[in-house]
């Protein structure tokens, strides 16, 4: 394991510009420029283009498992993502079949953009959507404040995305300060807003996820 932490593509092109300056300058000395232009330079030629070779097949292993690792990390935050969809689960726009799953980027922007209008019109909300979302956000505030390092080893786009989402789901959380209160007036626009801003950020990070094509069945 300590070796491999340090086995990559700029290690290994200094190690092989080291070689082929030893070479170079090792047939000089020992055999003068007339056998290096005969011997030397049709050998240093073919093992260039076998080292370009080895380079781009290893630059493009290391690429791929690279995107392996950010799958798996994606992976992991999405699984929270469809904690806080789901409760939007009673919602007549929610589909009973939607999984909000990486490789249904359109699918999964048609539905949250319903249940964005859902959320402006303030129609057809269940009544107990308020408390039991609260209370997830709650439970999970924890939980998703510290993925934000996994979210930043991604892309700046899923960073930026999962700290708003962080925010909202931190406001959320403070609004219902004692057992069994209500929401009203200022406090129920501000928990349609929080969660409008929301819903477009989980948006925003599965789109941010399809574009870089770091989602599950992505490759």
């Amino acid at each position: 394991m300590a070796i491999a932490k340090h086995l990559n593509k700029y290690n290994i092109m200094w190690v092989c510009m080291l070689f082929f300056v030893y070479i170079i300058t090792h047939g000089f000395v020992l055999y003068g420029l007339k056998h290096y232009i005969e011997n030397l330079i049709p050998e240093l030629t073919g093992m260039v283009i076998e080292l370009l070779i080895v380079l781009f097949i290893f630059n493009e292993w290391q690429s791929r498992e690279q995107n392996k690792q950010k799958i798996s990390k994606e992976k992991r935050l999405r699984e929270f993502l469809i904690f806080i969809i789901n409760k939007f689960s009673k919602f007549d726009s929610m589909p009973p079949d939607f999984n909000f799953y990486g490789m249904e980027h359109s699918k999964n922007q048609v539905v949250l953009k319903h249940i964005i209008s859902d959320l402006k019109s303030k129609k057809n909300i269940p009544e107990d959507f308020q408390s039991n979302f609260i209370e997830h956000c709650l439970r999970d505030i924890d939980a998703l404040t510290s993925l934000l390092p996994v979210a930043a080893d991604l892309s700046e786009e899923h960073f930026k995305s999962w700290a708003r989402i962080v925010y909202y789901i931190k406001k959320n959380s403070l609004l219902l300060q004692t057992e069994n209160a209500s929401l009203e007036g200022t406090e129920l626009d501000k928990f349609y807003t929080n969660n409008i801003e929301l819903v477009a950020y989980i948006k925003r990070f599965d789109s941010a996820s399809y574009n870089s094509n770091i989602y599950h069945g992505a490759i």
